[in-house]
């Protein structure tokens, strides 16, 4: 795993693993270096289980690579960063702002950005996320940079297919806008269907609310939910889950914004309580696979749940998954009468 180091901290006689984030600064004081570790992670106070930021002094040791634009650092650590793609190289200028260190003089990382790039470096994927605003993210991650900035809570964007401008995201506002005059249907209907070509890039808010003053935005949730239903439904699951990504939901959905289904609800019984692939919910809950799947996308993308990978050899899971359909039908038939009465009061 990219993060390195692991911290054991003890909390109520407990030890718990947390994750190391690495920072390695250069031509900075040690005021700017705390100031710059201590808002990195403050960017990733959001996400549950957030790795602890540490100062690095080992370029191979280090997670994230850091230089004061206005020092002759700038040109060493981009030397330094020379053959190592993977990692994130910034430049720090006088006024606080990060940008990438590859890239253009106005290539501007906001929060949202940063903290994409902070989350992609920890899970320990081997894909490259240093391109900066000036270059879209890949394919393969699109759901999970989104998912970031929905999470971050920060930042505004601009969706693209090809060159072409779709819908702005504002974060912050958690509102969707589309570019055309697309009503709701149809632009969740061509986003679904061109999702694998789709760019997303920062903007800023001005261009963002000088848009706005001449339309009218939709929730983000909502829209990103429907959105991952209609790239399911036998599309398969979202990079970057697969048939052996555990999904769990980090809180209750609000089904007073979202479309009621209920199988949504079962789904969202089971997976509250306990993460389970795509393939272990479908035989769980006697559903097809394709609309599991569609479940997945949406949820993942709308930022209700987190992903880990299947611990244990490959197939494993399957017969712990059919002891619980087995023998364990009518407990999850009383848990989701529970969960039912719960929501049923609540609307």
């Amino acid at each position: 795993m990219v993060g390195r180091g692991k911290q054991m901290l003890e909390t109520g006689g407990a030890h718990r693993t947390r994750l190391e984030l690495r920072v390695l600064v250069m031509g900075a004081d040690r005021a700017t270096e705390h100031a710059l570790l201590q808002r990195l992670e403050s960017m990733l106070a959001r996400v549950p289980d957030a790795p602890v930021v540490r100062v690095s002094s080992d370029l191979s040791g280090c997670d994230v690579l850091v230089a004061m634009a206005d020092s002759a650092m700038a040109r060493v650590g981009l030397h330094m960063a020379q053959g190592r793609d993977s990692l994130p190289f910034w430049l720090l200028e006088s006024d606080g702002s990060l940008r990438d260190g590859r890239g253009p003089q106005n290539g501007v990382l906001d929060s949202a950005d940063i903290t994409s790039i902070l989350l992609r470096r920890c899970s320990g994927s081997s894909a490259s996320v240093a391109s900066g605003p000036s270059g879209s993210p890949p394919a393969a991650v699109l759901a999970e940079r989104l998912r970031a900035r929905v999470i971050a809570h920060d930042g505004v964007a601009v969706m693209v297919e090809g060159e072409q401008r779709v819908v702005w995201l504002d974060f912050a506002r958690q509102l969707v806008l589309p570019v055309d005059v697309l009503g709701y249907e149809e632009t969740i209907d061509r986003l679904a269907a061109a999702f694998l070509q789709l760019s997303v890039l920062p903007t800023t808010h001005r261009v963002f609310d000088e848009a706005l003053s001449a339309g009218v935005a939709w929730p983000l949730a909502p829209f990103l939910w429907s959105l991952g239903l209609r790239i399911g439904g036998g599309a398969g699951l979202l990079a970057p889950m697969d048939g052996a990504s555990q999904l769990s939901l980090r809180q209750w959905p609000d089904f007073r914004a979202l479309a009621r289904r209920h199988d949504h609800f079962r789904l969202c019984c089971l997976l509250l309580k306990q993460p389970s692939t795509a393939r272990q919910a479908a035989a769980l809950l006697d559903l097809e696979e394709a609309v599991v799947e569609g479940f997945f996308n949406a949820a993942f993308l709308s930022g209700y749940a987190d992903v880990s990978a299947v611990q244990g050899a490959k197939g494993t899971p399957e017969p712990a998954a059919a002891q619980v359909r087995a023998g364990g039908g009518s407990a999850l038939a009383r848990m989701w009468s529970s969960v039912r009465r719960r929501i049923t009061a609540s609307l």
